[in-house]
């Protein structure tokens, strides 16, 4: 029995009751309602003795006044009941009501659309003929109502995602399910509220829900608009709204490029160029280069940057992306593109960086031999803008396809190489000088080629030649003339030993023998 008090005990925390000669009452000990609101307090009661006459209920406000009824006085305001002889107290009528069943023990009540007036205490009072007048009236069974400020907010929906260009529907439904007054239910901007449709919805117990749609279809101009959707209950009562952001889902849109190029050193860098959306840009080799791939949509787009379909970096779902290409080589000549996609759709732009250079030698293709009685020589250079090529034999200089006394010369270009060939119809009983020359917008190159009567007496006319700038060159020629030395040092040591022989010691003779 114990624990069975204690579990009714558990299950009844926070309601009252009152049991006196056969009379109980269950209620909630407190409730509370925001202005403007409205409160259901669940109730139920029983009372001795039997009767066939009809049972009247009442519900009071415990309020220092007193209600007169037929020579019969009782203390409060009346505010509900279901005796229709009844007057109601004209800050109570149309918003407090009865919503049990008397005849089943139900004494529940709703205040509807609450204000600072109803808060108080109530108690419960029944009549049923003559012999039963009975207020619920002790501290146990008197409910207290709070009425508190009104937070509580409308409810904004959508029926789809916002897709630009689609239809949708913006509902808004107002706090609370009474069915006391309508409220009044704005839309703002007020261009939108032109096409608001208000709407209202029954229920079972008697309340009403309701709410104002809007159908509109998103364009640019509605991206990133704030809807409020505002609701009062009329003059003096409180107000009370939401809002929602128009955050329009849409593919990406518009794919800008920006190209920075920057020279880079040791004293830091400086800008050189910045462009927005080129067809192609200019970069020398080693500046510095930065493309930035910006786009809109939402969600954020997935942004991602490819050369000739190969992927340079990881995707980023942002609204910027950057790809760095420091130390810009003449390989990473190319086309570069950026994709901006989400679930929606995509969108691409590209942009052709071209990376000039100055010339540089291709070894393999650059060289001198002898041919019948005459000498080629072929000079070959790569680079972007292509190079230019001269050269100069003795103080003549010769470029394109020309000729001159002993010298002729062709050259052609393939793409980023150029290449040209020279013929040396001459004796070489004297050393000969070429050189070659290789220059474009960007810089110069020079190769030196040395044909020498020594080592064309020496080696059948095989030569010797200078590669590399013109620095370079020079290094050459100083090895050259260290090899020079050493050689006619070594012709000066042979004919030393062969004026000075070694005398060679006299061999000593053989014992003789003697024989038979």
């Amino acid at each position: 029995m114990t624990l069975a008090a204690l579990i009714l005990s558990f299950f009844c925390k926070g309601m009252q009751s009152q049991q006196l000669e056969g009379y109980t009452l269950t209620v909630p000990a407190k409730v509370s309602v925001q202005w403007g609101l409205c409160v259901h307090i669940p109730c139920t009661f029983t009372y001795p003795g039997q009767s066939r006459r009809k049972l009247y209920v009442y519900w009071f406000q415990d309020v220092r006044t007193m209600h007169y009824y037929k020579g019969d006085y009782t203390p409060g305001l009346l505010v509900a009941t279901n005796d229709e002889r009844e007057t109601i107290g004209s800050s109570a009528s149309g918003r407090f009501r009865l919503t049990g069943d008397p005849e089943q023990g139900d004494c529940s009540f709703r205040i509807n659309d609450a204000t600072s007036t109803d808060r108080a205490h109530y108690y419960f009072r029944i009549i049923k003929g003559e012999s039963i007048k009975f207020s619920y009236r002790n501290s146990y069974t008197r409910p207290q109502v709070d009425v508190t400020e009104l937070m509580e907010k409308p409810e904004i929906r959508k029926s789809s995602e916002l897709l630009l260009g689609k239809p949708v529907t913006i509902s808004c439904q107002a706090p609370g399910t009474c069915s006391g007054i309508k409220p009044q239910i704005y839309w703002t901007p007020y261009s939108i509220y032109d096409d608001s449709k208000p709407w209202q919805q029954p229920h079972s117990n008697g309340s009403m829900t309701y709410g104002s749609n809007i159908t509109f279809t998103p364009s640019e101009y509605n991206k990133g608009q704030v809807l409020t959707c505002r609701v009062t209950y009329g003059s003096g009562w409180p107000t009370t709204e939401n809002t929602i952001r128009v955050d329009i889902v849409y593919a990406p849109q518009i794919v800008h490029i920006t190209v920075n190029i920057t020279s880079g050193g040791h004293l830091g860098s400086s800008s050189l160029k910045s462009e927005r959306d080129p067809d192609s840009v200019v970069a020398q080799e080693g500046n510095n280069v930065s493309l930035a791939c910006q786009a809109d949509s939402i969600p954020d787009p997935l942004l991602s940057w490819t050369n000739w379909n190969k992927t340079l970096n990881d995707s980023k779902q942002a609204k910027e992306h950057y790809l760095l290409l420091p130390k810009i080589r003449p390989e990473d000549t190319g086309l570069y593109q950026c994709q901006a996609k989400n679930l929606l759709g995509s969108v691409e732009n590209a942009v052709h960086v071209t990376v000039q250079y100055a010339p540089k030698l291709i070894r393999e293709n650059s060289t001198c031999w002898p041919e019948n009685n005459d000498f080629l020589c072929t000079c070959a250079l790569q680079s972007w803008p292509p190079p230019q090529i001269w050269w100069q034999v003795e103080g003549e200089t010769l470029s394109g396809n020309s000729s001159r006394g002993s010298l002729s010369m062709t050259s052609w270009l393939q793409g980023e190489r150029a290449t040209s060939r020279l013929r040396l119809n001459d004796s070489l009983d004297k050393d000969h000088s070429i050189i070659c020359l290789g220059n474009n917008s960007v810089g110069v190159y020079t190769m030196q080629f040395q044909l020498s009567t020594f080592q064309t007496e020496l080696h059948h006319g095989i030569l010797s030649a200078l590669f590399g700038s013109e620095t370079r060159g020079i290094i050459f020629l100083l090895a050259l003339c260290l090899i020079k030395v050493l050689l006619c040092f070594s012709l000066f040591f042979f004919a030393f030993r062969f004026l000075n022989p070694r005398k060679i010691p006299p061999r000593k003779a053989p014992l003789a023998t003697s024989g038979l």
